[in-house]
């Protein structure tokens, strides 16, 4: 049965559970997600291991040569930040924002800029 809603960072564990709700957010089930009110989450830029895929994509733009690896991490880095640009613009303009300003935010929060 799923959890009608997951509360994140009640008292003392507040820090590590949020830490670790960061970590495993795929695994966390529920309706809704209540945190703390001084909680935050972080961005949303995808990540490639461990490089943003938004500086993947500022490697390859400078001109010299690429190994093979280097351009596959920015072909992959591409579609993920189209898919999370695709996946927050529709998250907020779902009745949230208008289009160009869930657009604009979606932009922001994918490519981390």
């Amino acid at each position: 049965m799923r959890a009608r809603s997951l509360t994140i960072g009640e008292g003392e564990g507040r820090r590590s559970a949020l830490r670790d709700e960061r970590r495993h957010a795929d695994r966390a089930r529920g309706d809704e997600i209540v945190l703390d009110s001084h909680a935050t989450l972080g961005p949303v830029d995808p990540q490639l291991g461990q490089y943003p895929a938004a500086s993947i994509l500022a490697a390859v733009e400078v001109q010299q040569k690429h190994d093979d690896n280097t351009l596959i991490l920015a072909d992959m880095s591409r579609k993920a930040i189209f898919q999370v640009e695709t996946f927050v613009r529709q998250f907020a303009s779902s009745g949230r924002l208008e289009p160009v300003r869930a657009r604009e935010a979606a932009r922001i929060l994918a490519s981390g800029v």
